[in-house]
């Protein structure tokens, strides 16, 4: 199965640059800490696969994937996509653009798609499909499905799924999580690492497939899956036992197999058939709940208004893993 078949025949000029990105700002020293997280780090960031293949072969470890229970190691995860304002005329592709890759001292930023190609980049391909069918890498991020539903959706319909069925990913989410709601980057940064990793959503909507990226994109960009990478570097240091790679894969599993005995979906396609019926539905609850400001709705609008907002409800993302983190003494989490 090739993936160039849908990708964009344009040639396009290669480029490789390496920006050092600023100190963070401290929020104060971690106890027994022997890590400052503070402290600068080095981005690559580029739209060739040579460079990037020398990122991975510098900074992640060649383990034997042909076996069953091959050992595992955490990478930070995230993915930027084009996004479809209207104010923004001059934008030829919508859609994922660069996918961050990040170690806790190093972080690459690969350009997947850009404006002047029209789109995907093929040479890029074979990259990604590197990262996401090595099943002894573990991705790490925050709304990590949505991620992987983006990718499967930008080449999955054309010539089979970008992503494996299931990719190895944990969503860091539930990580001091009291209610069962998702815990943002930045919150996890200020109280695991001490760390501020401010965040602009004028720079999350920066135009991805314009390249070259401005220094601020880049650097946003990159601290979402440098977060991730050393949030995780971070609790291993502290727990051991309990965030260690392979102890993380298994929690993953452990999670996949509940999620199936209760008959949620799990791979990619099947959660990206779900978020498209659950916009349905809501969209189908906002009409109605903009007719109900006109007129009075009838019995049956009322009962199917609350079977749609039931079934939007039901066809939720699954939530994150909690991982109880009180007995670590970390600050900042729960709030």
């Amino acid at each position: 199965m090739s993936l160039l078949a849908a990708s964009s025949t344009h040639t396009y000029n290669k480029f490789t640059e390496l920006i050092f990105l600023p100190s963070l700002a401290s929020l104060g020293r971690i106890d027994g800490g022997k890590y400052d997280y503070s402290v600068p780090i080095m981005v690559t960031y580029t739209n060739d696969p040579s460079s990037a293949h020398e990122w991975k072969n510098k900074h992640l470890k060649s383990f034997n994937t042909t076996t069953d229970e091959p050992k595992i190691q955490f990478v930070g995860f995230d993915l930027e996509s084009a996004p479809d304002l209207p104010w923004r005329k001059d934008v030829r592709y919508v859609g994922p653009a660069t996918i961050q890759l990040a170690v806790v001292d190093a972080a690459l930023i690969i350009q997947i798609a850009q404006d002047d190609c029209g789109g995907p980049l093929e040479e890029m391909l074979p990259f990604v499909h590197s990262i996401l069918d090595d099943n002894s890498i573990l991705l790490a991020g925050v709304g990590m499905n949505q991620d992987m539903v983006e990718l499967y959706r930008w080449i999955g319909n054309k010539d089979g799924s970008l992503v494996p069925d299931r990719p190895l990913r944990v969503d860091l989410g539930g990580i001091g999580s009291t209610n069962g709601e998702s815990v943002g980057l930045r919150r996890l940064a200020a109280g695991v690492l001490r760390v501020d990793t401010p965040k602009s959503k004028k720079l999350a909507r920066s135009p991805w497939a314009t390249v070259p990226l401005s220094i601020k994109s880049i650097a946003y960009a990159a601290r979402d899956a440098w977060t991730s990478a050393a949030v995780l570097h971070r609790l291993h240091s502290l727990d051991p036992e309990r965030f260690s790679p392979n102890a993380l894969r298994d929690v993953v599993r452990k999670e996949e197999e509940f999620l199936q005995s209760i008959g949620k979906p799990l791979s990619i396609a099947d959660l990206s058939a779900q978020m498209i019926l659950r916009k349905q539905y809501r969209d189908e609850w906002t009409e109605l709940k903009e007719k109900k400001k006109e007129r009075r709705l009838s019995e049956e609008e009322i009962q199917h208004m609350k079977r749609l907002k039931e079934l939007v409800h039901n066809l939720g993302p699954p939530k994150p893993v909690t991982f109880e983190v009180k007995e670590l003494s970390l600050l900042g989490i729960i709030i």
